[in-house]
């Protein structure tokens, strides 16, 4: 039987709120958070909180809409004096109890003495643990730090063939014992199979967007620079996966050697290469966009192709272009973008006019 005899729409709203934020027989999250960070308690209960907030519901002291801002002042108040004290010994109404110092006033100095020197004993200590959870997360950015290269394993958006072994000698020895076959001719088979292809390499976050080391086929890195990643999510086992334009995903995982706490450390590390690569990203304003419209923000102040060739023939003569480098500049200008028929790292096809990055190293294209 609960507090609410006959439960009501509007109570059963508030209970459902009061669950909500508090949690069940366990203590939510968001309860646990709180309570950890306000009163030090690391393994907290919510019993009284609990007790309290649906009494004031029931009393109409207590709104729906106020329930989650009641709750947050009773996090920082002693609940249990509050519950088994004021509201159940001395029939007090709660609501009239807006802070810890109106629970030390009511109930005088010697449970003020009692309360507060429990407190600062448990700040003391959280603030131990803090010091010593700060302390060891330094030493896990610095392990595995993805500005200096950490080892990942990955899976790319291209594909490869793979053998695969398929072994029949179960089958083989069904079949003689149910049949009585005698050298049934089953041979193992070896089938080919188009798969993603996967790597182990290292990873490293740069400036201008992400590499991965000798990760291309011909062991040069691959470049992934911030236009062309539209954000970093997490996946499945604590993986990531790097959504790319053009419908492209890289699955990456986090390699970490550790005894103990491996998940936590892991977590600890995928959380700050989503933030520091989404903080950049920005694959989505051309997704959203279009590189047409963006293109438009550009000066539109044209110089003449006449004028542009002789700004090139002059660094070409006074030596700071040579004459590979100018006889390309000159193509591009007579030619547009078409003369671009590949890209000038991993010499992959240009697919289209108006491709700004190479679809298979990330190198921007000129």
């Amino acid at each position: 039987m609960g507090l609410f005899n006959k439960t009501s729409d509007y109570q059963k709203a508030c209970e459902n709120k009061i669950k909500e934020l508090c949690g069940g027989f366990t203590p939510s999250d968001y309860f646990t958070e709180k309570a950890y960070s306000y009163k030090y308690e690391k393994n907290p209960t919510n019993n009284n909180e609990k007790a309290i907030l649906k009494d004031e519901c029931l009393n109409k002291t207590l709104a729906l809409e106020d329930i989650e801002k009641r709750l947050d002042e009773l996090l920082h108040m002693d609940c249990n004096a509050l519950n088994s004290k004021i509201r159940q010994k001395y029939h007090r109404n709660t609501s009239e109890f807006k802070t810890q110092n109106d629970i030390d006033n009511f109930l005088g100095p010697s449970y003020y003495i009692k309360y507060h020197e429990k407190l600062e004993h448990k700040r003391l200590k959280y603030e131990s643990e803090m010091k010593k959870n700060k302390q060891k997360e330094l030493e896990i950015y610095t392990k595995y730090n993805i500005y200096q290269g950490v080892t990942v394993n990955v899976i790319l958006p291209e594909k490869e063939i793979k053998l695969k072994y398929i072994d029949n000698s179960l089958s083989r020895g069904v079949a003689t014992k149910y049949f009585g076959l005698i050298g049934l001719a089953i041979q193992d088979e070896i089938q080919q199979e188009e798969v993603n292809r996967t790597i182990s390499t290292q990873m490293l976050v740069v400036d201008n967007g992400i590499v991965f080391r000798n990760a291309q086929k011909d062991g040069k890195d691959l470049r992934i620079p911030y236009e062309s990643i539209i954000s970093v999510e997490p996946h499945v086992n604590n993986n990531l996966k790097i959504i790319l334009l053009e419908n492209q995903i890289i699955y990456m995982g986090f390699v970490v050697v550790a005894i103990w706490d491996a998940v936590k450390i892991q977590n600890l590390i995928n959380d700050q290469f989503m933030d520091i690569v989404n903080q950049n990203a920005r694959g989505r304003e051309f997704e959203e966009k279009g590189w047409d419209e963006i293109s438009q923000n550009e000066p539109t102040n044209k110089v003449s192709d006449a004028d542009e060739i002789l700004k090139y023939v002059e660094l070409y003569e006074h030596g700071y272009l040579t004459k590979e480098e100018f006889e390309m500049e000159k193509s591009k200008i007579l030619h547009g973008k078409k003369a671009i028929l590949e890209c000038p790292n991993c010499k992959t096809p240009v697919n289209y006019e108006d491709q700004k990055f190479c679809t298979n190293c990330g190198t921007k294209l000129n």
